[in-house]
């Protein structure tokens, strides 16, 4: 029998929270004793004397689990590579004499359909829904609460991400918010029309053209949102070098959010 390689402490603890959010991806999750903590040390291939060290009981497993399903809505869908590669294309597809309106509308509608393909597979995606659907079954008051809490928190610094990541790649291609709030706005309703379609294409009952019509309308819908929250800086032009302005920009908020 092969021998384990030695991990760190963070390395086992990764691997265990993986294994446990593909169980509940694939297996659900109805309340928090349905988390088999033995089944999910088998599957991270840890020692098992290793993680009852870190785990000590079954209640602070479940809780670290719970923990770590909570932060599936804010798990980065696209990588830099992806985002540039979407960039790129579509500075393919600009004509001559294209606006930023325009280019921001088609780059955040790629975008937004690349994300879409990876949440509909996403196991993180879908064990996050199958935790959000067991919070009202937690037992314990004041752990749903704070479970809650932490929801509601996730669900403000992502909108609140998306809505810096919009401003950067405005100012980018030469435009403006319309209002002070548009872009928050613009990326709150983005967030549930896109949790709503994505949701809707996961369900077993759902079919590959049914989940067609939910990415194109995700598209087209975010390219609406987009535009109507921007305008074009007075005097501002569209800069030649803008495909590799928006990509340093978006590396500089994925940096300022530590998802790279």
């Amino acid at each position: 029998m092969a021998r384990r390689p030695r991990r760190t402490e963070k390395q086992t603890r990764d691997l265990v929270m993986d294994a446990a959010v593909e169980h509940v991806s694939t297996n659900g999750l109805r309340a928090t004793p349905s988390l088999s903590m033995e089944d999910i040390i088998a599957a991270a291939d840890v020692p098992r004397a290793t993680a009852y060290r870190l785990w000590p009981s079954r209640e602070i497993f479940a809780t670290d689990v719970l923990d770590r399903l909570a932060r599936g809505q804010s798990t980065p869908t696209l990588d830099l590579e992806a985002i540039e590669t979407a960039v790129h294309a579509v500075a393919a597809e600009v004509t001559a004499g294209a606006e930023g309106i325009e280019i921001v509308g088609m780059l955040m509608g790629t975008i937004i359909e690349k994300e879409f393909d990876l949440l509909v597979d996403s196991h993180p995606w879908r064990a996050f829904l199958a935790y959000e659907t067991a919070l009202s079954s937690i037992p314990d008051p004041d752990q749903r609460a704070r479970l809650l809490n932490r929801l509601a928190e996730n669900e403000e610094r992502t909108t609140h991400g998306i809505a810096l990541l919009y401003g950067r790649v405005a100012a980018a291609l030469g435009l403006r918010p319309r209002a002070e709030d548009s872009l928050l706005v613009a990326a709150q309703a983005s967030r549930v029309l896109a949790r709503g379609l994505v949701n809707d294409a996961v369900r077993e009952t759902s079919t590959p053209q049914r989940r067609h019509a939910d990415r194109r309308c995700l598209r087209e819908s975010t390219c609406d949102l987009i535009r109507a929250a921007l305008d074009t800086e007075e005097g501002a032009g569209l800069p030649s070098s803008w495909p590799n302005d928006v990509i340093t920009e978006i590396r500089a908020e994925l940096d300022r959010a530590g998802f790279r």
